[in-house]
Parts: C-alpha cells; sequence; structure tokens
C-alpha cells in the first residue's frame, strides 16, 4: 500500500512538473490565429506607474527596484545640464553648461565610448546635485564630444551661417567616425523657421581627440537626416524646387555632391542595402527605390489597408487615408508605419491614427492599438527587432475610459489611460500598456531600449522609469531633474 502511494505522489509530482514547463515556455497562441482579430493583450489589466513623491532635483532614490540591466549608464538632458549615471539611479555626473547656457541633444557615439553634445547661449542654468564638471569655455553654436566619464576632449563651432537652434538635431555615422548636425540657421538674432535646415557634415578623430567640418551644405525640411547602412549617404527631405510635393535627396559624403532620389517623404534606409523606403503619391503608397533614384518599386498601397480595415474593423467610417513613417526592424525582416484619415463625409467618427506592421514585402498586415495624434514620437524596433515600442496619446471623444479594459461593441481597442507607451511583443502577438498616463507625449524623444533589447528607459515627470519586456515586468524609478533625450550607452561587446 505504502509503495503504491508512493507511486502515485511520483506521478503526481511528474505531471505537475510537465504542466509548470508547458507554462513557462509555452508561445501563447498561434499569431496567425490573429490575422482578423488582430493582436492580443499581454494582460487584462495594465500596470500603471506608481505615483509616488519624488525628492526635487536628483536624489538617486529608488522607489521600486527590480533586477533588471543593473550594469547600464544612462545619459540625459537634465534642465540645461547633462547627467550620466548608472542604471541603479547611482554614481551621478553633472555636466554643466555656463551661465545662461544650455546643452541639447546628448548623443552616445555607437560603440559608446563617447559622446556628443550640443551647445547654445540660451536656456537657464542648471541646479542639480551631485558631482559638477564644467565643459570648458563653450560658445554659441559648439559642438563638443565628450569622453563616456563627461570629460570634454574636442570641440569645433560650425562655420557660418551659426547655428543657433533649439531643435537641432545629431546624428553618428554607423562607424562613429563623422557626425552629421542639423539646424535652421541663425541670422541677426532670428531663427528663420521658414528656411531650410542647414547641414554641417563632421569628422571625429578618436586617436587624434579632435573634430574637423567636412562640409555644409543646405539641406530641407526640420528633421533627423539619416545615414545609410554603409555611411557614405545621408538622406533627406526637402521642399520641392518648384513649391510642389516633397522631394528625397541623398547627399554623398565621400563625393560632397547631393542628387534628387525620388519625389516623396518620410525615407527609410533598409538594413543592409542600398534601398530607401518612403512615402509617395501624397501618401497613397509606400514605395522603395536605391540610392541612385533607380528601380523604384510599390511595396504598399493604401487600398490594400482600406480593404483590411474593412474586415478588421468594419465600424471604422469611410476615410481619405494616407501612410506615414516607415520604420525598418534592425534585420530588414519586419516594416512599421503609421496610417492617418480624415472622415469622407463631414460628422462622421473620428478617424484614429493607425500603427500597422508588415513583412518586408508588405505582407502579413498586423494592426495593433492606435497612436491616436499625429503628435506623437515615431515608434522605435528593440536592437533584436522583436519588440517595438511606441506612444499614444488619445484625443478622440470617449476614447479615453479609466478603469475599463475590454472593448465595447464597435471599438477596435479600449485604453484605460489618456497616453502612455505601447511594447509590442512581435513574437508572440501581442502587447501591454506601459507609463500609463504619466509619460508627456510630444515629438521629441522618450527613452531608449537597452542594448540587450531586454528593457527600456523612459521619464515620468521628474523620475526615469526603466522597465523589462517581460511579463510580469520589473520596474525601477529614481528621481531625475527634469529629464530629457534619454540615451542608453552602447555596449561594444553586442555591436
Amino acid at each position: 500500500m505504502v509503495q503504491r502511494l508512493q507511486q502515485l505522489a511520483a506521478l503526481f509530482a511528474a505531471c505537475a512538473l510537465l504542466l509548470l514547463l508547458w507554462i513557462a515556455f509555452s508561445p501563447g497562441k498561434d499569431p496567425a490565429a490573429h490575422d482578423r482579430a488582430g493582436p492580443v493583450p499581454a494582460t487584462a489589466q495594465p500596470s500603471p506607474l506608481p505615483q509616488a513623491s519624488l525628492p526635487p532635483g536628483f536624489a538617486a532614490t529608488a522607489v521600486m527596484s527590480g533586477d533588471i540591466e543593473r550594469g547600464g549608464t544612462l545619459l540625459f538632458k537634465c534642465r540645461a545640464a547633462l547627467c550620466i549615471v548608472s542604471t541603479t539611479g547611482e554614481q551621478l555626473t553633472t555636466i554643466e553648461p555656463q551661465p545662461g547656457g544650455e546643452y541639447l541633444a546628448p548623443r552616445w557615439s555607437p560603440d559608446g565610448n563617447v559622446f556628443a553634445a550640443l551647445y547654445l547661449p540660451h536656456g537657464a542654468r542648471s541646479h542639480s546635485e551631485g558631482e559638477t564638471r564644467g565643459s570648458g569655455s563653450a560658445t554659441a553654436g559648439e559642438l563638443i564630444v565628450f569622453s563616456a566619464a563627461g570629460e570634454p576632449i574636442a570641440s569645433l563651432i560650425p562655420q557660418k551661417p551659426s547655428m543657433q537652434d533649439r531643435s537641432a538635431l545629431l546624428v553618428w555615422s554607423p562607424d562613429g567616425q563623422r557626425l552629421v548636425l542639423s539646424a535652421r540657421p541663425d541670422r541677426n538674432g532670428d531663427h528663420l523657421l521658414d528656411q531650410a535646415a542647414q547641414m554641417w557634415v563632421l569628422e571625429f578623430s578618436s586617436a587624434e581627440k579632435a573634430l574637423s567640418q567636412l562640409d555644409s551644405f543646405q539641406g530641407g525640411v526640420p528633421g533627423p537626416p539619416l545615414w545609410s547602412p554603409d555611411g557614405r549617404m545621408l538622406a533627406y527631405v526637402r521642399h520641392g524646387v518648384t513649391g510642389g510635393d516633397s522631394e528625397i535627396w541623398v547627399y554623398d559624403v565621400e563625393a560632397r555632391q547631393a542628387r534628387l532620389a525620388a519625389v516623396g517623404s518620410d525615407p527609410a534606409w533598409i538594413p543592409g542595402t542600398n534601398r530607401l523606403a518612403f512615402v509617395a503619391v501624397g501618401g497613397a503608397e509606400l514605395r522603395t527605390v536605391d540610392r541612385s533614384g533607380k528601380r523604384e518599386h510599390t511595396l504598399l498601397t493604401i487600398q490594400k489597408i482600406a480593404d483590411f480595415l474593412t474586415l478588421d474593423d468594419p465600424s471604422l467610417p469611410q476615410a481619405r487615408l494616407s501612410f506615414a513613417r516607415p520604420t525598418w526592424s534592425p534585420d530588414g525582416s519586419r516594416l512599421a508605419f503609421r496610417v492617418w484619415g480624415q472622415p469622407v463625409e463631414r460628422g462622421s467618427s473620428y478617424i484614429p491614427g493607425m500603427l500597422f506592421t508588415s513583412a518586408a514585402d508588405g505582407n502579413d498586415l498586423r494592426r495593433w492599438p492606435d497612436t491616436d495624434t499625429a503628435n506623437t514620437s515615431p515608434q522605435l524596433w528593440s536592437p533584436a527587432g522583436d519588440h517595438l515600442i511606441y506612444p499614444y496619446w488619445l484625443i478622440g471623444q470617449d476614447r479615453f475610459t479609466p478603469g475599463r479594459t475590454t472593448p465595447e461593441p464597435g471599438e477596435r481597442f479600449t485604453y484605460p489611460c489618456a497616453a502612455g507607451l505601447i511594447l509590442v511583443d512581435l513574437k508572440r502577438n501581442s502587447y501591454r500598456e506601459e507609463a500609463c498616463g504619466s509619460i508627456g507625449i510630444d515629438l521629441q524623444s522618450y527613452g531608449a531600449w537597452s542594448p540587450s533589447g531586454r528593457a527600456f528607459a523612459t521619464r515620468s515627470g521628474s523620475a526615469i522609469v526603466l522597465f523589462s519586456v517581460d511579463f510580469p515586468p520589473q520596474r525601477r524609478i529614481f528621481a531625475a531633474p527634469q529629464p530629457r533625450e534619454i540615451q542608453w550607452r552602447p555596449d561594444p561587446l553586442m555591436q
């Protein structure tokens, strides 16, 4: 009898172990099962950020902790200064400007050994607590390269026209040897908001610790110039020379020449190629073209999106739709893009801003929770391309219903918060909300992926929030003085 009971107990334990293993490693529902129904939430009840009382300035106080990405380093703009801090909220270094000055657009080099930032004589002096290191004799419109510890090692004042634009953008080339600076010029103290941006191409020598200017040319509409995967070309958008449709131009850094590649907007280099995806025909098509302007190919049409929506969301009123902001996964296997629209008939229901992903050939369309307003930053792919994150900001009538987690009849998605982040898991065909109701949504940078792609850093008021992509997620929160433009230091071992 005892032996029989022991056998039954062993059998029960084995079954329990198999059940636990199945739960832990089950891939979830087959994504193909959601082709009509669309993606499913990872959780029925999102977890909003805790409303903690944070001390002023930078107290490096952990409000909530988790064992996530403890060895990382964050760089961000804090008031008018720059701050460097570990991902545990410790080891703070503050780089303060001269009185009345301001640092902008901090960016790590691709290998994480240095970072660059812009200095402008606008804005107030930062009063952050902690270790303070001056940057030397920074002057108006100066580009400065710092060591990873925050020591200035090289600087350069771009040649005229002088750069005095708080919306200036700075982008490293893939090999970290060049930078491009895009800003509107300043003439007699006036910011020329209606003028094309000026582009400065700069070279950084890590051996000589020196910056030099290679070229300067008039670029296009304000927006980030895009390096080609091989670091030889820069793509940018400019107004049509005859005042018509926008045009995509490609600048050859070696030859120092620019040429028209396509008529359209929103270019995005396809990883590992010399081709661009872009929005064409007034938003009616997504096309690809090579950098010389040849071999143009239609990838997706807005009619295909309309046919998809007829099945996916029958309650959506007829609308004039258009594509916007395509971005590629790092391996080039998937594409994410926005779709915006206006009702065909006056008085019709609100048309939300939508976000889709597709395979590289335009098939396998999936619609994810809506971004809603157009005034949100672009979606960001994780380094491995298995996750996607983007902000949403609800402005449509009755779009925000606190506490409700299930869509009502006629609704495609439901939102428990008015604003936040959507984290998409492409492998499991699922998503969840993060930074629920606590994130300021605008066209500025809202966060950065960790080098491993297993965590994301964002801001919430006067705090930095780290959360893992795992479910249930781990989170860490620590105080920071008005954090903006958060940058996670790259890990050379993962390059």
